[in-house]
């Protein structure tokens, strides 16, 4: 239900943890997408010159964000992941 404009590898590959980057300082659209997530943690850095409302950060929990609904859409996911791995390696 988002629109994914972009996506791509993040200069560094050491966050723990899954995150939501409100970039237009709307948080209650950050919070959206934060509970999509099961409720990942927001932060704000506002920039306006990426014409976008906000960023996800995936971390290393992703796997765990995955798991426990339905398996099927959880696989999904996974196996789309890898692909884009693939991509960038």
């Amino acid at each position: 239900g988002f629109d994914v404009v972009d996506f791509g590898n993040a200069e560094e590959f050491d966050e723990a943890r899954t995150v939501v980057i409100d970039r237009v300082g709307a948080p209650d659209r950050a919070r959206e997408v934060a509970a999509a997530l099961r409720g990942v943690p927001i932060r704000s850095a506002v920039d306006t010159t990426l014409y976008l409302d906000v960023t996800v950060l995936v971390g290393r929990d992703a796997p765990g964000l995955l798991s426990g609904g339905d398996v099927e859409e959880a696989r999904g996911w996974r196996d789309w992941l890898g692909r884009l791995r693939g991509l960038w390696r």
